[in-house]
């Protein structure tokens, strides 16, 4: 798993203003078994115990989205029918 400077900055500014970059690296790294359990399913963002979300592409953390984040689909879910 690769945490980019990206998402440490904004662990720093989202999460906790006290952390150096290193530090926020350190506490991105400490969700590697969800992260990696995002991964294993396809996910794309894994919510941690402070709302706050961890925004993957492939085995990459690229930023930490806010509380209020909210991903939309790019299609809608298609209807399925209840067919007998």
């Amino acid at each position: 798993m690769i945490v980019t400077m990206h998402a440490a900055e904004r662990w720093v500014e989202r999460v906790n203003p006290t952390l150096t970059v290193s530090q926020a690296r350190s506490a991105i790294a400490a969700h590697t078994r969800a992260i990696e359990t995002a991964i294993a399913f396809g996910a794309h963002v894994v919510r941690i115990g402070t709302g706050q979300k961890l925004v993957i592409e492939g085995d990459t953390v690229v930023t930490v989205a806010p509380r209020d984040f909210m991903r939309t689909p790019a299609t809608p879910l298609p209807r399925v029918e209840n067919v007998r």
